[in-house]
């Protein structure tokens, strides 16, 4: 995974999570997970 997007409250998410290997992306609105980014050997890919 090159990164992960996700929704709510940043600075509550970050203190839930507290550290992570994989980027965070913030896309607002209500708690979800909206998108995950996958790397492959033709590039990376985008799963919503």
């Amino acid at each position: 995974m090159t990164y992960l997007e996700v929704g709510g409250d940043a600075s509550r998410l970050r203190r839930w999570l507290g550290e992570v290997d994989v980027p965070l992306r913030w896309a607002g609105g209500e708690p979800r997970l909206a998108a995950v980014g996958i790397a492959t050997a033709r590039g990376e890919i985008m799963l919503r």
